[in-house]
Parts: structure tokens; sequence; C-alpha cells
């Protein structure tokens, strides 16, 4: 019997390239319950494409293991391997309609035409292809490319849905309305699907699961909520979410002091550390006015303000720290550059962060 929370296993897969002097994908280790969604988060050329080209057999590790229900994937073809697997650029064939693409996979395992006739039937009604069957790709819009994508990978009923940075080529608007139907439709189909974005704002929002990776390396693996409020490294909390850095040397349980700005409270549970260690606290949770009673309290000279719709991004001097606060708008009377201004935050907010490994 296979183990519902391991469905997807990936054990210490390794992939340096020739001619490369450090790996692409370093011992990668994680595990995906079946019927969840993994987004693979990191900047360009952290090697989250190359782990997930691995687990569709179109890279060939080093070392290392691919377990899907319990079966090893290593040596089984690529057409073996019945996962489905979305491009960036959608890998479509511009020459065939939309009908003969979503088809495509069918007729490589063999369907019968009636078989592939309903099958196909289905996806086109499931991604809203309706009236669109007899067009060419190259004729459709961006949003009907990926939801043709979309149908041609699930077609073939995968165990797995791989998509590799499937928005990255739409607009900002229509990112948006796509993210929200593939999360939708993962949902709704409970397919297993593992999603490779360097957006921040996309992985946390599609994701069961997030793994932030750089360097080849997976520097931490967790829930969105777990990604974002207690990272495990200074690139986690940098690269995830805006964030501010203080300088600090632990003095007892709940007390630090901080670079520039003194004596500061800190969580009881965060535990000793010896010299200068970061401690880190997001910007919404920095509260600008009158503090909060228990909060750490101190001045800032507000240096810029930036408006962005729903928020301000404030950049104020406090000390040597140059603090990112957010403010939701309007934005309190009487604010403005070169102010000086209260800020405050509690206790709770501030995490410690680990200095990263290389």
């Amino acid at each position: 019997m296979v183990d519902a929370a391991s469905y997807l296993t990936i054990r210490n897969l390794h992939k340096t390239y020739p001619g490369s002097a450090v790996p692409a994908v370093a011992d990668a280790s994680l595990t995906l319950e079946r019927g969840r969604m993994l987004t693979l988060l990191g900047p360009s050329g952290c090697g989250k494409t190359t782990l997930l080209r691995m687990l569709a057999g179109l890279t060939l590790p080093e070392s290392g293991l691919v377990l899907v229900g319990g079966r090893s994937m290593i040596g089984v073809p690529l057409h073996k391997r019945n996962m489905g697997m979305v491009f960036q650029s959608y890998a479509l064939f511009p020459h065939l309609n939309v009908t003969r693409n979503i088809a495509f996979g069918l007729e490589v395992r063999g369907l019968n035409e009636t078989a592939r006739r309903k099958r196909v039937g289905d996806m086109i009604d499931l991604m809203h292809l309706g009236g669109l069957e007899h067009r060419r790709v190259a004729d459709l819009s961006g949003g009907q490319r990926q939801r043709v994508a979309l149908a041609r990978a699930l077609a073939i009923e995968p165990d797995i849905l791989l998509l590799d940075e499937p928005l990255a080529n739409l607009d900002v608007k229509l990112r948006g309305i796509m993210r929200d139907e593939i999360r939708s439709l993962q949902r709704r189909l409970g397919i297993t699907s593992v999603f490779v974005t360097h957006d921040q704002e996309e992985a946390l929002s599609i994701a069961d699961v997030v793994a932030v990776m750089s360097g080849g390396h997976i520097r931490q693996i967790g829930t969105p909520v777990e990604i974002y409020d207690r990272p495990a490294s200074r690139f986690v909390a940098s690269f995830v979410g805006r964030g501010n850095f203080l300088s600090a040397r632990f003095v007892h349980a709940g007390s630090a002091d901080v670079d520039g700005l003194g004596r500061m409270p800190i969580p009881e549970d965060i535990m000793p550390w010896d010299g200068a260690g970061t401690l880190f606290v997001r910007p919404h949770h920095i509260h600008l006015g009158a503090p909060q009673a228990g909060a750490y309290t101190c001045t800032g000279r507000v240096e810029d303000i930036v408006y962005t719709g729903d928020r301000y991004l404030i950049t104020a001097q406090a000390g040597q720290h140059h603090l990112c606060v957010e403010q939701p708008a309007p934005l309190p009377a009487g604010i403005s550059i070169g102010q000086d201004v209260p800020l405050s935050w509690l206790p709770r907010d501030v995490r410690f962060v680990a200095e990263d490994r290389t």
C-alpha cells in the first residue's frame, strides 16, 4: 500500500551539466502528498526547471531517485511516466488545430478514435474551448493557447501534472485569471501537480506546499504561511516578500541588542545565538503612529513614500537602518517626506533568520 503522504518522492537528485563547475541541482529531496500542488520557487538559474525536467524524464539525473506511488521512475522513458507537462512556450503544434493538438498524446498512446473523440470533447468542455475546435493554435490568443496546452496535458489523465512557468508569457491581468483557473482546476480534479515559477505571489497563492530554491539547493519546504511567516534563512526571507533585517546580539530569553536601535524585546522561544545575528520584521508588521501596548518603539525619519494602489510603501531611517513600512491606504494625514514618525512592532512579529549556507 502506498503512503498518500509520499505519493511523489524525490531523494537526493543531483545534476551537474557538462562544462559546469557547480551542480544545477544538488541532492534535492522532498515528498508530496497525492492531490496536492507543489511550487518550485526561486530566481532564474536556481535549478527549479532542471529539477522539473528530471521529474518528467527530459533530463537524466546523475544520482538520486524519483518515486511515484512507490514506483521508481529512474530509467522509465518519458512516454511511460504518465506525466502531463505544460511548457512556458506551450510547445503546441502551430500547423494543427485545437482538436489535433489536444488529441496528440492520445494518438501516441494508441487510444482508439471513439475514445479519443470523447476525451477531446471532455477537455474542450473543461477548458471552455467550445467553438475553437477547428481553429489553428497560431490564430489563438495567449490565454486560449494556455488552455489548449493544459487540455493536452490533462487529456492523457496523468498521474502528475508538471507546469514550467506556464504563465510567464501572459500579461499581468491574464496571469491572475489563469492562475486562479489552474488552481481551481487542480483542486477540482485532485491531480498531483508541480508548478515552477520565479514569482513569489504566484507561488504563495497557488500552492499547498512551496519549495524555495537557490544555487541548486532546496533551501526550505513548507506551506505558503510557513515560508512567509517563518523563513528558515536570510535568502528565503528576502526572496519571498519584503523584509527588514536588523543586526543584533542575544542578551537573554526575550531580549536582544540591535545595532543602532538599542534593547529590543523578541519572542522567548528564539534560541540563543553567538555573536552578531540577524532579526527580521515584515514591513506590514511595523505600525506607523501611536504604538500598540507592549510594542517596541523607535522614531524614523520618512525618506520616501510610494503609492501602489491599495497601500503605501514608506522608507524611514531609524538609526542606521532604512526600514520599509507597509501602510494601508489612505495615508494618515500629515505624513510627508522629511517628517519624524513613531514606528513600532510587537515582539511576536520578530523572527531570527540564519545566514545562508553555500
